[in-house]
């Protein structure tokens, strides 16, 4: 949405800091990834790169609590890396307020595959702790698909574990 700029002239190895205004239409959905080709352009040269955005608020699985009306929710690495191995990370996602009950959808879901799920996995508890009623455990590409909180408070917590070896 912004026209493009004339950046004067830049210096081998400078910073520029510019700002380029984004607007996305209504009804993209929330985790669409949007990719952005930038071209720099010289007299006698020219060069490219690629960045790429997603959609809406993105929350990494950290030990926290939050409320949030929507996001997309991440392991601890983010869309494009692996999770960390040796991990063990507690996030509770609040209902906005009372009345109100979190939903969470998953569009992919990948971990270490067990029979047991005893190496890398993935816990739901339907309530604000892991002391909550538990939902189900997840590993491999048993995706949970859709979870809505049940419990008095609308909140679901997701308590990640991956074991000390690398994917």
């Amino acid at each position: 949405n912004t026209a493009p700029k004339n950046l004067e002239s830049i210096l081998v190895q400078e910073d520029i800091a510019f700002t380029y205004n984004i607007s996305v239409a209504a009804g993209i959905p929330i985790g669409k990834v949007i990719t952005l080709k930038f071209t720099v352009v010289s007299e006698a040269d020219s060069s490219a790169f690629i960045k790429e955005f997603v959609i809406g608020n993105q929350v990494y699985m950290s030990n926290q609590q939050l409320s949030t009306c929507s996001s997309v929710f991440y392991d601890d690495k983010g869309r494009t890396r692996n999770y960390s191995s040796d991990a063990d990370l507690t996030t509770t996602f609040l209902a906005p307020s009372s009345g109100q009950f979190v939903k969470a959808e998953f569009l992919s879901f990948e971990l270490e595959p067990s029979d047991e799920c005893e190496y890398d996995y993935l816990n739901i508890y339907n309530g604000v702790s892991v002391s909550s009623p538990l939902i189900g455990t997840y590993c491999g590409n048993n995706s949970p698909a859709t979870i809505v909180s049940t419990d008095a408070s609308g909140a679901l917590t997701f308590q990640f574990h991956s074991d000390e070896a690398l994917r």
